[in-house]
């Protein structure tokens, strides 16, 4: 990978590589328009870098929060795809700071 892509790539982790934590505790506290928000900047984000999976569960999370946004949406399915989301980044990361990257985290 060129290193200014792979420095993007970087820059991108460690701007949202705890999002999904985060998303967690905003969820806790009832806070969806906090997540929301948050995943509309991680799936803008991805979206610019190629990072289409990501981009692609920030988007259905987003969506999914914002289908019911004065009610509770299906808490397992938040849950069970904020998992996913953080099992993308953490695979992510992996790649970025692999054997043969040009830079470390």
């Amino acid at each position: 990978m060129p290193d200014r892509y792979v420095r993007l790539l970087h820059r991108f982790l460690e701007t949202h590589a705890a999002d999904p934590r985060h998303l967690e505790e905003e969820l806790a506290l009832d806070r969806r328009d906090d997540a929301a928000r948050r995943l509309h900047r991680m799936k803008g984000a991805a979206a610019t870098l190629g990072l289409q999976a990501i981009a692609s569960e920030a988007a259905d999370l987003e969506a999914l929060l914002r289908q019911s946004p004065d009610g509770p949406a299906d808490a397992h399915a938040l849950h069970e795809r904020t998992d996913h989301l953080a099992a993308l980044l953490l695979a992510l990361g992996q790649v970025v700071s692999g054997p043969g990257s040009s830079q470390g985290t």
